[in-house]
Protein backbone atom coordinates (compact mmCIF):
# COMPACT_ATOMS: atom_id res chain seq x y z
CA UNK A 1 0.00 0.00 0.00
CA UNK A 2 1.51 3.31 -1.09
CA UNK A 3 1.43 6.09 1.46
CA UNK A 4 2.80 9.60 1.25
CA UNK A 5 5.07 10.47 4.13
CA UNK A 6 6.15 14.10 4.36
CA UNK A 7 9.63 14.66 5.70
CA UNK A 8 10.24 18.37 5.87
CA UNK A 9 8.97 19.90 2.65
CA UNK A 10 9.31 16.69 0.64
CA UNK A 11 6.63 14.02 0.25
CA UNK A 12 7.70 10.44 -0.36
CA UNK A 13 5.31 7.86 -1.81
CA UNK A 14 6.45 4.84 0.16
CA UNK A 15 5.13 1.32 -0.17
CA UNK A 16 4.67 -0.64 3.03
CA UNK A 17 3.92 -4.18 1.93
CA UNK A 18 3.86 -5.78 5.38
CA UNK A 19 2.23 -4.86 8.68
CA UNK A 20 5.68 -4.41 10.21
CA UNK A 21 6.70 -1.92 7.53
CA UNK A 22 3.39 -0.07 7.91
CA UNK A 23 4.14 0.42 11.62
CA UNK A 24 7.67 1.52 10.72
CA UNK A 25 6.29 4.21 8.43
CA UNK A 26 4.56 5.77 11.43
CA UNK A 27 7.80 5.70 13.39
CA UNK A 28 9.66 7.33 10.49
CA UNK A 29 6.99 10.02 10.12
CA UNK A 30 7.03 10.80 13.86
CA UNK A 31 10.82 11.03 13.81
CA UNK A 32 10.65 13.42 10.85
CA UNK A 33 8.34 15.68 12.85
CA UNK A 34 10.84 15.65 15.73
CA UNK A 35 13.64 16.60 13.34
CA UNK A 36 11.55 19.51 12.07
CA UNK A 37 10.88 20.75 15.63
CA UNK A 38 14.55 20.63 16.61
CA UNK A 39 15.57 22.25 13.31
CA UNK A 40 13.61 25.37 14.24
CA UNK A 41 15.89 26.14 17.19
CA UNK A 42 18.90 28.39 16.75
CA UNK A 43 21.13 26.88 19.43
CA UNK A 44 24.41 25.58 17.94
CA UNK A 45 24.39 22.31 19.88
CA UNK A 46 20.79 21.78 18.77
CA UNK A 47 21.89 22.33 15.18
CA UNK A 48 24.54 19.61 15.57
CA UNK A 49 21.79 17.28 16.76
CA UNK A 50 19.62 18.33 13.82
CA UNK A 51 22.38 17.35 11.40
CA UNK A 52 22.70 13.97 13.09
CA UNK A 53 18.94 13.43 13.08
CA UNK A 54 18.63 14.51 9.43
CA UNK A 55 21.37 12.06 8.48
CA UNK A 56 19.58 9.25 10.30
CA UNK A 57 16.29 10.23 8.67
CA UNK A 58 17.91 9.92 5.23
CA UNK A 59 19.49 6.57 6.14
CA UNK A 60 16.18 5.15 7.39
CA UNK A 61 14.29 6.36 4.34
CA UNK A 62 16.79 4.68 2.00
CA UNK A 63 16.78 1.46 4.02
CA UNK A 64 12.98 1.47 4.15
CA UNK A 65 12.80 1.67 0.36
CA UNK A 66 15.34 -1.16 0.00
CA UNK A 67 13.48 -3.28 2.56
CA UNK A 68 10.16 -2.77 0.84
CA UNK A 69 11.59 -3.64 -2.58
CA UNK A 70 13.32 -6.74 -1.21
CA UNK A 71 10.25 -8.03 0.61
CA UNK A 72 8.24 -7.56 -2.60
CA UNK A 73 10.76 -9.74 -4.45
CA UNK A 74 10.76 -12.29 -1.64
CA UNK A 75 6.98 -12.60 -1.79
CA UNK A 76 6.92 -12.85 -5.58
CA UNK A 77 9.35 -15.77 -5.70
CA UNK A 78 7.81 -17.56 -2.72
CA UNK A 79 10.39 -17.09 0.01
CA UNK A 80 9.08 -18.38 3.35
CA UNK A 81 7.23 -15.81 5.46
CA UNK A 82 9.66 -16.50 8.31
CA UNK A 83 12.52 -15.17 6.17
CA UNK A 84 10.50 -12.09 5.17
CA UNK A 85 9.75 -11.47 8.84
CA UNK A 86 13.48 -11.56 9.62
CA UNK A 87 14.08 -8.72 7.17
CA UNK A 88 11.16 -6.56 8.26
CA UNK A 89 11.85 -7.25 11.94
CA UNK A 90 15.47 -6.21 11.55
CA UNK A 91 14.43 -2.96 9.88
CA UNK A 92 11.88 -2.28 12.61
CA UNK A 93 14.47 -2.84 15.36
CA UNK A 94 16.99 -0.56 13.65
CA UNK A 95 14.37 2.13 13.03
CA UNK A 96 13.10 1.95 16.61
CA UNK A 97 16.63 2.32 17.95
CA UNK A 98 17.61 5.16 15.64
CA UNK A 99 14.37 7.09 16.12
CA UNK A 100 14.54 7.05 19.90
CA UNK A 101 15.57 10.68 20.29
CA UNK A 102 17.07 10.21 23.75
CA UNK A 103 19.21 7.25 22.65
CA UNK A 104 20.16 8.77 19.31
CA UNK A 105 21.45 12.02 20.78
CA UNK A 106 23.99 10.02 22.83
CA UNK A 107 24.75 7.39 20.19
CA UNK A 108 28.23 7.74 18.64
CA UNK A 109 28.31 7.86 14.82
CA UNK A 110 30.29 4.61 14.65
CA UNK A 111 27.45 2.81 16.43
CA UNK A 112 24.99 4.10 13.85
CA UNK A 113 27.30 2.87 11.08
CA UNK A 114 27.57 -0.54 12.76
CA UNK A 115 23.80 -0.84 12.98
CA UNK A 116 23.40 0.06 9.32
CA UNK A 117 26.16 -2.35 8.29
CA UNK A 118 24.51 -5.13 10.26
CA UNK A 119 21.19 -4.40 8.61
CA UNK A 120 22.78 -4.45 5.16
CA UNK A 121 23.91 -7.99 6.03
CA UNK A 122 20.26 -8.88 6.70
CA UNK A 123 19.32 -7.43 3.31
CA UNK A 124 22.07 -9.45 1.68
CA UNK A 125 20.81 -12.68 3.28
CA UNK A 126 17.30 -11.80 2.10
CA UNK A 127 18.61 -11.32 -1.44
CA UNK A 128 20.35 -14.70 -1.21
CA UNK A 129 17.02 -16.26 -0.19
CA UNK A 130 15.45 -14.71 -3.31
CA UNK A 131 18.21 -16.11 -5.52
CA UNK A 132 18.00 -19.55 -3.91
CA UNK A 133 14.21 -19.71 -4.27
CA UNK A 134 13.93 -18.28 -7.80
Amino acid sequence: MARTVNLGDVGFGLVANTASLQRSLGVLKDFGQTVDKVRKTSDESAQNIVRKFASVEKILLTLFQRTSALTDKMKKVGVAQEEINKVTGAYRRLANTLTDVNKLAALPPNQIARGVTGFRGVLSRGQTAVSDTA
